[in-house]
C-alpha cells in the first residue's frame, strides 16, 4: 500500500480512498486546518475532470473548491468570474491569505496599476498568478482575447469557476445580459477545461436546469452537490414598514442609532441594504443626523455608504473599515446596495437590515448569510416589507390551485428543531467507486411533490402585471412574505423552497415562532413657532392682504381674488418650475457640497414637499413660513435661502400668468355678451318688419354707454322688397346717427342670417343729410313717408333695448 504522502498514479482516482487521503495531506501542509469532507470530495471530482455544481449555505466553505485544486496542481491556472469588483478583490485577498497567488483584474484595478507603471493583463499573460478573478464584462474585452491567444497561458488554463452562479438566471435576464454569455467562454477554452459553479441559492427544478444548460454541463459528466443551505445561527425577523420613506426620514430605522452613543464600537457591526444609491444617500444623511454631537464630526466614517460609484480609494478604505474589529473599530453601520450582497466574508458582522425587502428570495437568503460567520456567533436578518408587497403576497398565497411550495399549517409543528451543526461539518457517506451524478445530500420530503423540471405556476389567477417603474417580487419571495403574514415559520418556508432537510419542524427562532416587540421610533421634533425675525427677501405680492394676528387660513383665502386661486394646471406649472429651480440650486451647490452630485432634483425636493408648497402658495409670504412648511427638509440650512428666492420669483410669474389669463377671459365674455345683444336686436327687427334692412349703424351718446338719447337726425335707406333688378347706383346704408358719443351697436343684413360684422365709425363716416338721403330722385323705392315710418319703427325698437 502506498504511504499517505505518495502521489496517486495515473490509474488512481482523486475520489478514491487513497486519492482523498493524499489530497488531505497536500492541503494540511498549506493550511492550519482540515477541510470538510465534501470539499475534498468535490475537489477530487474537479481534479478528475468532472464539472461540478456545488450548492451550499453561505459561509459553508464553497471557496475551498477553488483553493484546494490550486494547492493540488500548482501549475494550473484558474479563472474565476465574480459578479462585482468588490467580490473580486475580496476573493483575491482571501486566496492570498491561503498562500495562493491571485489577482483581480477590472477597470478600476487596471487604472490604479497603470498609474504605478504596471499592466495587469500583461502580468496575467506571463502566468505570474495562479488565480485570476474578472467580471463577466471582461470576457468580451480585447485584452482577454489576447490572453487566450497566448499559447503558454492557454495550455495551463485548466479550471473556470463561476461564483454566485444563480445570478446567471437572475441578472442575466435584464440587468446584466453578459451573464448569460459565460457559456461561450467554455467553447474558447482547451479540451480539458473544467467548469465549477458555486452558489447558496439555486432553486431546484427550472432554475437548476437553466443554469446547467447555460454552462454546457453534459449528462453523466458533472457532479451536482446540493447540500443544506439553512443557516442555523441566523434569525429571520420580518417587520412591516410603518412610516413613509419617500422623503428624507427613515423613522423605522431610528433604533439603529441608540441614545447615549459614545463611540462607534458601541453599535454592533451591521450592514443595511437599500434599493438604490439615491435611497442610500438619503438614508445615510438621516442616520448621521441622529448621531450624538461627539460623533457627528466623524459621521462619514461612523456610517459609511458603499456603492458602485465610489472611487477606488473610497472602496479600498471602506473595505478596510469593514474588516476592523474590537474597540478600535471606527465604523458602526454600512449602508450599501447589491455590491455587498454576495461573497463577503467578514467574521464579526452581527446583523443585516434589508430596507425594503429585495425582489427575490435568493437575494434575501444571500444577504441574510452575511452576519455571524465567526465561530460561536449568532446573527439576525431583519427584513422590512412594504404594504404593496404584503398585498401581493396575500393574493398569491390565496390562489387556487396553490403553489406546491406553499407552507401549510399542517406541515408546521410547534416543536422547534434543535440547532445542530450544518451538514458541512459532518463527514459524507462513503462515495461509490463510480462517478457520482447526483448530490450526496439527503433528499427533501418535498422532492416528490415538486417537479424537478419546472416549478408549477398556478394558472387560475394571473399574477399582477409588472409595473413599468419597477420589477415585482418573485413568487418564492411572495411565499416567504406570505408565511410572515400568516404567522407560520419563515425558516421552514425557505427550507421548502430550497429543499433543505428540515421541512417538518419550526425553527423556533424567526419572528413568527418568537414574536418580538417592534422598536419605537424617536419622537419627531416639530417647530413650536415660526420666528418673525426672518427678513422678507422679496416684496409681498400685491394681491395678498397683509395677514393680521386674528386672520385665519380660511379668512385669508376668502380675501383672495377668485382668479388668483390655483387651478390644477397652475399647480403642475409650479411643480415643474420648482423641479427646475431645484436642479439649478443643486448645480450651484456642488462646489460647496460635493455630495449633491448623487442627488437628483426629485430627491432634493421630494413630491410631498412640492405639494406642501403648491397647496397654499398664497399663504407662503415669508421665508420663515416656507421653512415651517418644509419641516424635516434636510437641505434647508445650505439651500433654504436659494429656494425662497426661487419660490418668490415663481410666485410673481404665476401671478402675471393668472392676470393675463383673467384679461383674456374677460375679453371673451364681453365678445359673447355683445354677440348675444346683436342677435336679440336682429330678432326684434325681424319681428317688427325691419328684417329687410341690410345694415344699421348706431352712434350712441351720453354719460353711460347703456343709455340711449334722442337722435338729432335719423337717416334710413330701406332696400326694395324685390331686388331682382340691380339699382342704377350704389346707395348709402340705412343709418341712425347719434352725433355726440359714437359707438356702433348693430349691423344686420336682410339676405344673410349670420351675425354681421361690427365696426367703429368716426365723425367723418356720418351719413349724408336727411333731405338728400331721403329724396325720391335718388331712390327708386317707396316714398319719403315710408322711409320715415321705417326709421321711426327702428328707433322705437332700439329704445326698447
Amino acid at each position: 500500500m502506498s504511504t499517505p504522502s505518495t502521489r496517486p498514479n495515473a490509474s488512481s482516482s482523486w475520489i478514491s480512498e487513497l486519492g482523498q487521503l493524499h489530497l488531505t495531506n497536500l492541503v494540511r501542509t498549506r493550511l492550519d486546518y482540515t477541510p470538510y469532507d465534501y470539499q475534498l470530495y468535490a475537489a477530487g471530482c474537479i481534479l478528475n475532470g468532472l464539472d461540478v455544481m456545488c450548492i451550499n449555505a453561505t459561509g459553508g466553505g464553497k471557496s475551498g473548491l477553488i483553493y484546494i485544486p490550486a494547492i493540488a496542481r500548482k501549475d494550473m491556472i484558474i479563472l474565476v468570474i465574480e459578479p462585482t469588483n468588490f467580490l473580486e478583490h475580496d476573493m483575491a485577498r482571501n486566496l492570498g491569505a491561503k498562500g495562493v497567488t491571485a489577482i483581480a483584474i477590472n477597470a478600476e484595478a487596471q487604472e490604479t496599476a497603470l498609474r504605478a507603471g504596471r499592466n495587469l493583463w500583461a502580468e496575467a499573460q506571463d502566468c505570474r498568478y495562479q488565480v485570476i478573478t474578472i467580471s463577466p464584462e471582461s470576457l468580451r474585452s480585447s485584452e482577454f482575447d489576447k490572453l487566450l491567444a497566448d499559447p503558454t497561458f492557454y495550455k495551463r488554463w485548466g479550471l473556470l469557476v463561476v461564483d454566485e452562479v444563480h445570478l446567471i438566471d437572475e441578472w442575466g435576464r435584464d440587468f446584466r445580459p453578459l451573464y448569460q454569455d459565460i457559456w461561450s467562454v467554455r467553447s474558447r477554452g482547451p479540451d480539458g477545461l473544467v467548469v465549477v459553479a458555486l452558489s447558496a441559492t439555486v432553486e431546484p427544478g427550472h432554475q437548476t436546469d437553466a443554469i446547467i444548460r447555460h454552462l454546457g454541463f453534459r449528462k453523466g459528466k458533472y457532479f451536482l452537490d446540493r447540500r443544506d443551505c439553512e443557516r442555523h445561527n441566523i434569525d429571520f425577523i420580518f417587520r412591516d414598514i410603518e412610516f413613509s420613506f419617500t422623503g428624507q426620514t427613515f423613522r423605522d430605522l431610528d433604533w439603529l442609532i441608540p441614545p447615549g452613543l459614545k463611540k462607534a464600537s458601541d453599535v454592533p457591526k451591521c450592514l443595511v441594504y437599500c434599493e438604490t444609491i439615491e435611497m442610500g444617500h438619503r438614508m445615510v444623511t438621516y442616520l448621521r443626523s441622529l448621531l450624538p454631537p461627539p460623533l457627528k464630526q466623524h459621521a462619514h466614517t461612523v456610517i459609511r455608504h458603499m456603492h458602485s460609484l465610489n472611487c477606488p480609494d473610497c472602496k479600498s478604505e471602506g473595505l478596510a473599515a469593514l474588516y476592523e474589529s474590537g474597540d478600535a473599530r471606527t465604523m458602526a453601520l454600512f449602508v450599501t446596495t447589491a455590491i455587498l450582497e454576495v461573497g463577503i466574508d467578514v467574521p464579526d458582522i452581527e446583523s443585516v437590515v434589508m430596507f425594503p425587502a429585495p425582489l427575490s428570495a435568493s437575494s434575501l437568503v444571500q444577504r441574510s448569510g452575511r452576519p455571524a460567520r465567526g465561530r460561536g456567533m449568532h446573527g439576525k436578518a431583519i427584513i422590512y416589507v412594504k404594504k404593496t408587497e404584503l398585498e401581493l403576497a396575500r393574493n398569491y398565497v390565496e390562489m387556487n390551485p396553490a403553489d406546491p411550495r406553499l407552507l401549510q399549517s399542517e406541515n408546521s409543528t410547534s416543536t422547534p428543531t434543535i440547532p445542530t451543526p450544518a451538514p458541512v461539518d459532518a463527514p459524507l457517506p462513503a462515495p461509490s467507486p463510480g462517478v457520482p451524478t447526483q448530490s450526496l445530500t439527503v433528499s427533501s420530503p418535498l422532492s416528490k411533490a415538486v417537479s424537478t423540471s419546472k416549478i408549477h405556476r398556478p394558472a387560475a389567477k394571473k399574477n399582477p402585471p409588472k409595473s413599468s417603474a419597477s420589477r415585482q417580487p418573485c413568487s418564492a419571495l411572495l411565499l416567504v412574505i406570505g408565511a410572515h403574514l400568516r404567522g407560520l415559520c419563515i425558516t421552514l418556508q425557505i427550507n421548502m423552497i430550497y429543499h433543505n432537510p428540515n421541512t417538518s419542524h419550526n425553527c423556533g427562532r424567526c419572528s413568527s415562532c418568537i414574536p418580538q416587540p417592534r422598536p419605537r421610533a424617536r419622537v419627531s421634533s416639530t417647530s413650536s413657532s415660526v420666528s418673525s425675525q426672518v427678513p422678507i427677501m422679496l416684496q409681498r405680492p400685491a394681491f395678498l392682504p397683509a395677514p393680521t394676528t386674528n386672520d385665519s387660513t380660511d379668512s385669508i383665502k376668502a380675501k383672495l381674488p377668485g382668479h388668483r386661486k390655483l387651478t390644477q394646471k397652475d399647480s403642475e406649472e409650479i411643480s415643474n418650475r420648482l423641479i427646475k429651480a431645484a436642479h439649478r440650486i443643486l448645480y450651484s451647490s456642488m462646489s460647496s457640497a460635493p455630495y449633491t452630485l448623487f442627488i437628483s432634483p426629485k430627491c432634493f425636493l421630494p413630491p410631498h414637499f412640492i405639494k406642501a408648497i403648491t397647496t397654499d402658495l398664497y399663504l407662503i409670504t415669508t421665508e420663515a413660513i416656507l421653512k415651517d412648511r418644509l419641516e424635516g427638509w434636510r437641505y434647508w440650512d445650505t439651500c433654504g435661502q436659494a429656494l425662497w428666492t426661487a419660490l418668490s420669483t415663481i410666485t410673481f410669474e404665476i401671478a402675471a400668468l393668472q392676470d393675463k389669463r383673467h384679461a383674456i377671459s374677460l375679453s371673451k365674455r364681453r365678445a359673447v355678451t355683445q354677440l348675444k345683444v346683436e342677435e336679440r336686436v336682429r330678432a326684434q327687427n325681424i319681428a317688427n318688419g325691419l328684417g329687410h334692412i341690410k345694415r344699421v349703424k348706431l352712434v350712441l351718446s351720453g354719460p353711460s354707454e347703456a343709455t340711449l338719447l334722442e337722435p338729432r337726425a335719423v337717416e334710413t335707406h330701406a332696400m326694395p322688397p324685390d331686388r331682382t333688378q340691380p339699382t342704377h347706383a350704389a346707395l348709402p346704408h340705412p343709418t341712425i346717427n347719434f352725433p355726440h358719443k359714437k359707438r356702433t351697436l348693430l349691423s344686420a343684413s336682410s339676405r344673410n342670417t349670420a351675425p354681421p360684422k361690427v365696426r367703429r365709425q368716426t365723425n367723418s363716416d356720418t351719413a349724408p343729410s336727411v333731405a338728400r338721403s331721403l329724396g325720391k330722385e335718388n331712390y327708386p323705392g317707396p316714398g319719403q313717408s315710408d322711409a320715415l315710418q321705417q326709421g321711426e319703427l327702428l328707433k322705437q325698437n332700439l329704445k326698447q333695448f
